[in-house]
């Protein structure tokens, strides 16, 4: 780690930790805050902050299956290029990318294939359904790279379909690996993590919440999406507040692509607006210290609440807060 802000603020809560135990059990209370506080917030924001500075910045769309994903990416893209239906789809990591021109490369193994020319999002969408979903007609592929004149991904962004990690509806858990390995190597910044509202009922799968927490331990979770949302906006605070606690660190979105392709926003502009935003590396680091901010506060007001004296060293502390106003 270097001397950046949320370098110092683990350095920070660290010293502290140490400190508090060194004055035993009167500040056992400090020293599993804090080592909570690390795991659970502070280091998934040192890993935000990595992945925010990377020039190339690759954003999925993760979830179990038939919770949406492709037809939401069909919605956001604007073009007939991402296959979806009633059943499980996508089989293989499909990337778009924005281009002149509409093409696609797939890989078979560690075999890239010739590159396709195709005149239209509608003929480009045709063949990756049948290379890239189950029970599709062409040979499979295990890996596709697909460009066009995206509007939502002209600012160099990439975008990733998934395929579905098992059933949204099972409440075993049994979450595939192999499945899980192609996300993972696809060396994504971000995930839009997917959840169905389903029939209306809002509950979260026993599988659903142990795909997030894998993907929170890699640091790459910070998005909630849910899909097929037709509740209100009463709906919407209850169920924040019901699952908040299962999605710590993700900003909950609320959309219904289906709804949205015949004319209804249903969230789909506030999704594109957070995408679009997400392209540029100044707000994309900007969010990361808004975030550290609020962590920082919370962490103080916490303390400040129980009332009990934590044992912030003075340098510690002051490298932080001079570097935390640096940022500024």
């Amino acid at each position: 780690m270097g001397d950046t802000a949320i370098d110092e603020f683990i350095h920070l809560l660290q010293e502290t930790r140490s400190a508090a135990a060194d004055n035993g059990a009167a500040q056992q209370w400090v020293v599993d805050k804090l080592s909570e506080f690390l795991k659970e917030k502070a280091i998934p924001l040192w890993q935000a902050t990595q992945a925010a500075r990377q020039r190339d910045f690759r954003l999925g769309l993760v979830g179990l299956t038939n919770v949406g994903k492709s037809t939401l990416l069909q919605a956001l893209l604007g073009h007939p290029v991402a296959p979806s239906g009633n059943r499980p789809m996508t089989s293989a990591c499909i990337e778009y990318k924005y281009g002149s021109s509409w093409t696609l490369k797939c890989f078979q193994g560690l075999v890239a294939q010739p590159v396709e020319q195709f005149d239209t999002g509608q003929a480009l969408g045709e063949r990756i359904a049948q290379i890239a979903t189950e029970g599709g007609s062409g040979r499979a592929a295990d890996w596709v790279t697909a460009t066009g004149p995206m509007q939502l991904l002209s600012s160099g962004l990439s975008v990733f379909d998934t395929p579905g990690l098992g059933s949204a509806s099972a409440t075993r858990s049994d979450v595939e690996e192999p499945s899980w390995r192609r996300v993972l190597d696809s060396q994504l910044h971000d995930v839009y993590f997917c959840v169905s509202a389903g029939a209306g009922d809002y509950s979260i799968g026993v599988r659903e919440h142990e795909a997030y927490v894998q993907l929170q331990q890699q640091g790459v979770c910070g998005h909630l999406v849910v899909t097929k949302w037709t509740g209100s906006l009463e709906d919407r605070a209850a169920y924040q507040r019901q699952h908040a606690p299962l999605f710590p660190n993700c900003r909950f979105v609320f959309v219904n692509a289906r709804r949205a392709a015949q004319g209804g926003d249903v969230g789909l502009d506030e999704l594109k607006d957070i995408i679009t935003s997400s392209a540029s590396e100044v707000n994309r680091l900007r969010a990361c210290h808004e975030e550290l901010r609020t962590l920082w506060r919370d962490l103080e007001e916490l303390s400040q609440s129980r009332k009990i004296r934590v044992p912030w060293p003075r340098a510690a502390k002051a490298r932080f807060e001079r570097a935390l106003q640096l940022e500024e």
